[in-house]
């Protein structure tokens, strides 16, 4: 009677890929986080690199057929995108400590400040 398929069709699109793809995804990269190191900035690179995952799966499955995405333009911004947000979730990757993850962060996105250059060339005396 009730089988996998019938379950599914009672249920929107949405609620399918968030229990069928975005959880395995998740699980998998944390734990791919998690044999980096066994640290809270391991588990957030993973949760990061698996939510892009997500995101990426969602676009394509929303929209398919997109002919913009033949053109350079689509081109360059996907690589652009694609190395923004890869760069970005390095950052707890390379902070040693959770704290340092969340000044680095926030100093990346303008939330702190962070201001090291005049108290750094004050030692020389050449430009005070």
């Amino acid at each position: 009677a009730f089988s996998r398929i019938n379950i599914l069709t009672l249920f929107p699109k949405t609620f399918y890929s968030i229990i069928y793809i975005a959880i395995p995804t998740l699980l998998t990269f944390t734990i791919s986080g998690l044999w980096h190191g066994a640290s809270w900035n391991f588990v957030i690179w993973g949760l990061m690199h698996g939510f892009y995952v997500f995101i990426n799966y969602q676009y394509n499955s929303l929209f398919p057929n997109l002919k913009i995405k033949d053109s350079k333009i689509y081109e360059f911004f996907a690589i652009f995108l694609t190395f923004f947000v890869v760069t970005i979730s390095f950052v707890p990757f390379r902070a040693e400590t959770f704290d340092t993850f969340t000044i680095i962060s926030k100093s990346l996105f303008g939330f702190n400040t962070f201001i090291i250059l005049p108290e750094y060339f004050q030692k020389f005396d050449i430009f005070f």
